[in-house]
């Protein structure tokens, strides 16, 4: 984790985590939580936050657009919160990305709530609102299934991202899409003498349907994730 310095901003230091940085604590965290799956399955975001935090997501009448809230004030003794819309209508894939991207924030945002800078910072940018300052408002808008670059003058932007990372890397561990579709995968040389591992163009399709299928998430999230891993 690298820290960045903004200093005409109203949070003039931000921690960045690199995505293999992300890939890593994903990993990690599943693993302790004895959630990570021994073969390519659907990974369960919720037992993982049940298992290494103690806390199960709560249902809740969160304001219109609002698809999930972590609650960070205590970072010790966190809590999760899903829109009843979401946590009850109906869409699986839906609900299971927004808990999953709840469950990055407190995997890996728990820790800035320790700094009195960064919640100082957070209720100013919420224009003086001290009772919001432990918490992560998350609208439609930030539960990116393709997550994409972010806009670097919203001081707090960075950390949407991030959980769309930490979403996808729960939800799709990269050694196991990578063990999922590695029949349909050949190594190609690069001019400089490199290797490279790719995925058959004729077979992305039916690798997308593999991923989406094995792992229960939507084919959008599918997509991204083996364009991540097998660039076109």
């Amino acid at each position: 984790m690298k820290q960045t310095k903004h200093q005409d901003s109203i949070l003039p230091t931000r921690f960045h985590y690199s995505r293999d940085e992300i890939e890593k604590i994903a990993v990690d965290e599943l693993r302790q939580a004895q959630c990570l799956p021994g073969q390519p399955a659907p990974v369960d975001a919720g037992e993982y936050l049940l298992v290494r935090h103690g806390i199960s997501p709560l249902g809740a009448p969160l304001p219109p657009g609002v698809m999930g809230l972590a609650d960070l004030a205590d970072p010790r003794h966190p809590a999760v919160f899903i829109a009843r819309h979401v946590m009850d209508g109906g869409n699986e894939h839906r609900y299971r990305t927004t808990e999953a991207h709840e469950a990055a924030h407190v995997m890996l945002h728990a820790h800035l709530y320790t700094e009195p800078d960064f919640t100082e910072a957070l209720a100013r940018w919420r224009g003086g609102d001290d009772a919001r300052r432990g918490t992560i408002t998350c609208l439609h808008r930030d539960i990116d299934e393709r997550p994409r670059r972010y806009n670097a003058a919203d001081p707090f932007a960075h950390i949407e991202f991030q959980a769309n990372l930490g979403m996808v890397a729960l939800l799709t561990p990269r050694g196991l899409v990578r063990r999922l579709v590695a029949a349909w995968t050949s190594t190609m040389r690069l001019r400089d003498g490199s290797t490279q591992t790719v995925l058959d163009a004729s077979r992305r399709e039916e690798a997308v349907d593999a991923v989406s299928r094995t792992f229960n998430v939507s084919r959008q999230l599918a997509a991204y994730r083996l364009e991540e891993i097998y660039p076109q």
